[in-house]
Formats: C-alpha cells, sequence, structure tokens
C-alpha cells in the first residue's frame, strides 16, 4: 500500500503585487551528515550547536526558497531547531512539513522548508513499500506547495511537487525496489512539475535504479537529468565539477563523516518534462545547477577551505564542518511574480482581537481595504486613513480568507483564518 498524508493550508501567508515580471525560486538539496546523532555519534563527534553555525552561514550565502534534506533525525525537536533556530533566526518567513517517521524503522528521516512567504504547502504523500508489499529502507516522501501569486484570486494556481529520496546505501536491489515504486505511484498521480532530489548513492546512471526514473513507460513523468555528464560518476575525474561527497579525506569525526574525499555524485537533481519546457508554468533555468563550493579542483581531496575560488573561505569551512555531503542548488522560473521586494513595502500587521480582525501598518496614509474568500469572492471593500484598522468578522464564515491592502504604490496581501 502506498499512503497519502493531507495537510491543512498554512494560516497568515504574505505575498504581493508589485509587478508582472516572472518569478524565481531556488531549490536546495542537501545531505545533513546524521543530524540529531542517530546511529551512536554523539555531541563529541557530531556536535549539534556547530552543524547549526554551520548551515546559518551556508543558508545566508546560497538563499534558498525550497529546502530538502536527508539523513534528519526522526524527532520533531530536531526539525523545529533547523526551523526556528536558524532559518527563522531573522526575518521570520519559513515553514515545514510534518515528519513521516511513522513509516520507517529508520531513525533518519527526509525533511522539507519552504518560504511561506512564496509558497503554500497543499498536501504532503509517502511512498513507503515496495510492490510486493514489504516496508522500504527508508520512504520516499512527496511534497506538493503552489506558488503564492495575485492570481489566486482568479484561480490560477502553479503546483509544484518536490520528491525526496534517501536512497539505501549499500543495496543496488533495495534502490531499485524504491525508485520502482516511486515510478508506480507517479503513474497513478499523472503528469505534474515535479523536481526530485536526494542522496541516491549511486555510481553510474546505467544501475537500475536510475534507469527506474529515467526511462518511464509514461514518457510524461520521467525524469530527466539537467546536466550531461558521463554515465559512470564513481572516481571519475571528468565529473570532479558534479562530486558531491566526500568533503573530507582522513578527517572523519570518529566515524560520523565519511572520508576518501570528493569522487561520488551522489546526491542528484532530476526534473520532470514539464520543468525542462516550462509548459505548466515552472522552467529549469540552465547554468543553475551546482553542488554549492565544489570548484572541480578537489577530486580525491578534502573539499578546498581556503581559496576555494567559487565560495568565501567562511562559506566553504562551514561546508566542510556541517556535512560530508555538499548542498546542491538549482534554481527555476515561473510565469508569475514571486519575488518580495520588501524595502518597498511599508510594515504591515494583521492580527485577531476577539470577533475583530486588526491591521496595522507602519506609516499614515489613505488605504483601500479588501477582503476576499477563496472563491474569489469580496466579503468587504472599505476605505481608510491612518495606522490601524478594525474589521468585524463576527458574521464570517469559517475559513480561509485574503486580506489585501492597497496605498500608493503598492498591494499587499496576507492569508487568515477564522475557525
Amino acid at each position: 500500500m502506498i499512503q497519502r498524508l493531507l495537510l491543512p493550508f498554512v494560516a497568515l501567508l504574505f505575498f504581493s503585487e508589485l509587478s508582472l515580471a516572472q518569478g524565481q525560486f531556488k531549490h536546495m538539496q542537501y545531505n545533513l551528515t546524521l543530524y540529531g546523532n542517530p546511529f551512536g555519534c554523539d555531541e563529541s563527534s557530531n556536535n549539534t550547536a556547530e552543524k547549526d553555525a554551520a548551515l546559518t552561514e551556508i543558508i545566508a550565502y546560497a538563499q534558498p526558497d525550497i529546502f530538502c534534506v536527508n539523513e534528519l533525525r526522526d524527532q520533531d525537536q530536531y526539525a523545529n531547531r533547523i526551523l526556528n533556530q536558524i532559518l527563522n533566526a531573522g526575518d521570520n518567513v519559513w515553514s515545514r512539513a510534518a515528519l513521516s517517521a511513522q513509516f520507517t524503522w529508520s531513525s533518519i528521516v527526509n525533511g522539507f522548508f519552504y518560504r511561506e512567504d512564496k509558497f503554500t504547502l497543499y498536501n504532503q504523500e509517502v511512498v513507503y513499500q515496495a510492490l510486493d508489499g514489504t516496508s522500504l529502507l527508508r520512504p520516499i516522501d512527496l511534497y506538493t506547495i503552489y506558488i503564492d501569486s495575485p492570481g489566486l484570486l482568479q484561480g490560477d494556481t502553479t503546483f509544484i511537487t518536490c520528491v525526496v529520496a534517501h536512497l539505501a546505501a549499500t543495496d543496488p536491489v533495495e534502490r531499485a525496489d524504491q525508485t520502482e515504486a516511486l515510478m508506480v505511484y507517479l503513474h497513478s498521480r499523472g503528469p505534474a512539475n515535479y523536481i526530485f532530489s536526494g542522496d541516491l548513492n549511486m555510481d553510474s546512471s546505467t544501475e537500475a535504479a536510475f534507469q527506474n526514473l529515467i526511462n518511464d513507460p509514461m514518457p510524461s513523468i520521467e525524469f530527466i537529468d539537467p546536466i550531461s555528464v558521463p554515465t559512470t560518476w564513481h572516481n571519475n575525474p571528468s565529473v570532479a565539477g558534479q562530486h558531491t561527497q566526500s568533503t573530507r579525506f582522513s578527517d572523519t569525526n570518529g566515524g560520523c563523516f565519511s572520508g576518501g574525499g570528493l569522487d561520488d555524485r551522489f546526491d542528484i537533481t532530476l526534473i520532470s518534462p514539464s520543468v525542462q519546457s516550462g509548459s505548466e508554468g515552472v522552467q529549469f533555468i540552465p547554468g543553475t545547477y551546482k553542488p554549492l563550493g565544489q570548484n572541480g579542483n578537489d577530486f580525491n581531496q578534502a573539499l578546498q577551505v581556503f581559496n576555494n575560488g567559487v565560495v568565501p573561505d567562511n562559506v566553504a569551512q562551514a561546508l566542510y564542518d556541517m556535512s560530508d555531503h555538499l548542498p546542491l542548488i538549482s534554481s527555476y522560473t515561473t510565469d508569475i511574480t514571486i519575488s518580495v521586494d520588501e524595502l518597498a513595502l511599508p510594515d504591515f500587521y494583521v492580527y485577531e482581537d476577539g470577533e475583530q480582525l486588526g491591521l496595522m501598518i507602519g506609516k499614515d496614509g489613505t488605504y483601500r481595504l479588501r477582503v476576499f474568500d477563496m472563491e474569489g469572492r469580496i466579503i468587504s471593500d472599505v476605505q481608510f486613513t491612518g495606522k490601524t484598522h478594525l474589521i468585524n468578522r463576527a458574521q464570517w464564515n469559517p475559513g480561509m480568507y485574503i486580506v489585501q491592502v492597497a496605498g500608493e504604490g503598492f498591494q499587499v496581501q496576507r492569508k487568515t483564518m477564522k475557525y
């Protein structure tokens, strides 16, 4: 059986309508190397506070909008630690999906974090059984988000499904079982904007597990490698620029990190045909696919920390300290605006006050306030002057609403929930 989990809409999301230019977003895939210390690692060999400091440097430099991870310990406290202490340490704009730990005996799971000022999590699914009904070593998670845009009011919704996998490390048969189960599930689900990423633990594109992904009887769902590389990746110097593991050579932190130097293309992002062509509103941007910090000169060596050449020294050091994998970056363009020019906007807050909804704006002015339900119907349309305003919502039905305020040269919107 292949199970689907549905998550509720997230309340209080922010998006703007400043221009009609195309938007872009950045996807980052990262194996965190036993974050939370499962499997006998401890704070002396894999210190979580030091990893947090390193990850903070990496996130600040890379500036992702979607953050997919492997090797996250199967406890909410660690996912929340990343969310609250790292991603939301500055602006409180990140959210996360639930962990699917209940579908595996493994103490490491996948994680999914996203900027909630740009996306809403629509649903979450998990493939956790092979076709013969046995449990997979680790489930494959699917997270469907949609882009927050002014077009939502007219029913214009662009969905993206991020598929996150951590395939078996030593068993190619198990890896094949994992990807076979995924592709059968996608047959039932149908074509969509899919971005597949994860630690695949493969040496070559000829392996059955990879062939399951890129050669499918339904071409509209088979995955595409965004870059052209030789079929054999492991220990191949011609693929050095795409190797993601290992950042270490002999310094393995007591065995918690892998050593041997950079000689494996384990971390990979693949895209569906619609994302390659842009036919469904989302398109991969050629030239943006890269392992962060990989300069191509460290084949079978540790990551070059000083004078790395492609990232600052502090970022290279953080990459070395954080994980024995490098994060993988790829960027995408959309047909709709998702970027927010926050400097052009006044502060704007929505809060609850009993049966009233309060608005606070950072500067005096004359504003038009409109409230829409999720069918696009106007619930309220008024003008007010000043910095604050109260809306009586006693007669509103339970559900989600869009609060839109327009002033001179700007328009901002928030989502709010009436329970």
